[in-house]
């Protein structure tokens, strides 16, 4: 109810919401993507704000994830079963924030050097720890966010 009030974050590393900025004023009938992030905790939000979601992930068990958050949550979302590293299974531009990715959990070489291979630019970026212990502690980053653009 509060993400259709505008009152949203999304958060893809522990402790640090990524920036609004990175995000389309309104996500209303933007059709957005989400390249392994079944499980059903960002697309909700995508779609309280009123964006048509898709998601893609290779494990099933997470794509149920995100089928069953959908049903209870009440909104529509369609789910693809497969892998990322072989070419995608839709037209080109079919979404609205496809130029404008956000990746985690991956290796700086899948990363940063995945995104410029495949014709990205590198906008923003920032760092998080792990929300607790030592490292988290000492304020040593264990994670990082992108903003990056297709040119």
């Amino acid at each position: 109810m509060r993400a259709q009030m505008g009152d949203w974050s999304i958060v893809l590393t522990p402790t640090i919401p990524v920036p609004r900025a990175w995000f389309p004023k309104s996500l209303a009938g933007c059709h957005v993507l989400g390249l392994a992030s079944g499980g059903g905790q960002q697309m909700p939000i995508m779609a309280a704000c009123g964006a048509r979601c898709t998601v893609l992930d290779y494990s099933e068990r997470q794509l149920a994830s995100e089928r069953e958050v959908a049903e209870r949550e009440g909104y529509e979302i369609e789910c693809v079963r497969a892998d990322m590293t072989h070419p995608l299974p839709f037209a080109d531009e079919a979404f609205d924030l496809k130029e404008d990715g956000v990746q985690f959990s991956h290796t700086f070489d899948e990363q940063i050097r995945g995104q410029l291979q495949a014709g990205f630019a590198l906008i923003d970026c920032y760092e998080d720890t792990d929300g607790e212990g030592r490292l988290h502690d000492l304020r040593i980053p264990t994670f990082w966010a992108t903003c990056a653009e297709r040119r």
